[in-house]
């Protein structure tokens, strides 16, 4: 077996235990999580990894602990402190968040994604077995997104467990939408996911880290990645997401400026909180 100390691939996400997204908090990120740990473990690789940042929760109820899930070796929470946390921003720093589970992730390649990202078996099969092939053929320097296709508000919180999420996603079909189509020459955000390879973040020093929160950060990553590399839509999967109708999750326009970086390393060598001291536990 394949050891899992240095997986190909590392799966980035995060969250708080204050009930971001108006939701109760399992329906948000419980059920995505759970569905890729039973995933990972139908793949035969060992080589994944999840890392799921916990941004500020308080120390007695961290987002291990309200979640439940089941421990496991390819399930690694990185916990940010309020103390650490409060240092950034005073709600949710969300490129500080990435970067910090970038930096402290273990794949070659890195898969970061929001956390209510509904990645089901077919889309990491896919995902993986891309990645190998980049691998074995020494094919770099090539960036994927992912489109983003909503589920209605009310069917996705209802459901309880990933079995009934995947036993609706099959019968609906016509009651999931594309957010936006992405088009590589005129990219203006609304990605779900970006899978790149662990180097390209470590030299570019993640997401730029005065912004706060999707919406201007991954524009500006992606025109600043896009100088020195090729950019791909990623093909015939579906990351599904839940709709947000009500909830504005992208940032006020004057803390996420329309501007990129003239530079490609733009967070110093700290970039992702590394001078403060994070724990690392499963």
């Amino acid at each position: 077996m394949v050891s899992r100390k240095q997986p190909l691939l590392s799966l980035i996400t995060f969250g708080k235990n204050d009930n971001y997204g108006g939701d109760e908090f399992y329906k948000t990120i419980k059920l995505p999580l759970s569905k890729l740990i039973e995933c990972i473990k139908d793949l035969p690789y060992g080589q994944i990894e999840i890392v799921c940042v916990d941004w500020g929760s308080d120390p007695d109820n961290k987002l291990s602990d309200i979640m439940g899930l089941e421990k496991c070796d390819y399930l690694k929470y990185v916990y940010v402190s309020p103390e650490i946390a409060s240092k950034y921003d005073n709600i949710f720093s969300i490129p500080h968040a990435l970067n910090c589970g970038i930096r402290n992730s273990l794949g070659e390649y890195i898969l970061a994604f929001d956390a209510d990202s509904y990645i089901n078996f077919h889309a990491l099969d896919k995902i993986y077995n891309t990645i190998k092939n980049l691998k074995e053929n020494n094919i770099n320097n090539i960036f994927y997104w992912f489109e983003r296709w909503f589920i209605p508000y009310d069917d996705y919180i209802e459901k309880t467990s990933f079995t009934e999420l995947d036993d609706w996603i099959q019968s609906n079909p016509s009651k999931i939408w594309l957010r936006t189509p992405l088009y590589v020459k005129e990219f203006g955000g609304h990605a779900s996911a970006f899978l790149v390879k662990k180097t390209e973040y470590e030299e570019s020093t993640g997401y730029w880290e005065i912004f706060n929160k999707w919406g201007y950060m991954d524009y500006e990553w992606h025109t600043r990645y896009s100088r020195k590399n090729t950019c791909v839509i990623f093909p015939d999967i579906k990351i599904y997401q839940k709709y947000h109708h009500d909830v504005d999750t992208r940032s006020h326009r004057e803390r996420n400026p329309s501007k990129h970086s003239p530079v490609y390393n733009v967070n110093g060598e700290n970039w992702g909180l590394g001078n403060e001291v994070v724990k690392i536990y499963n």
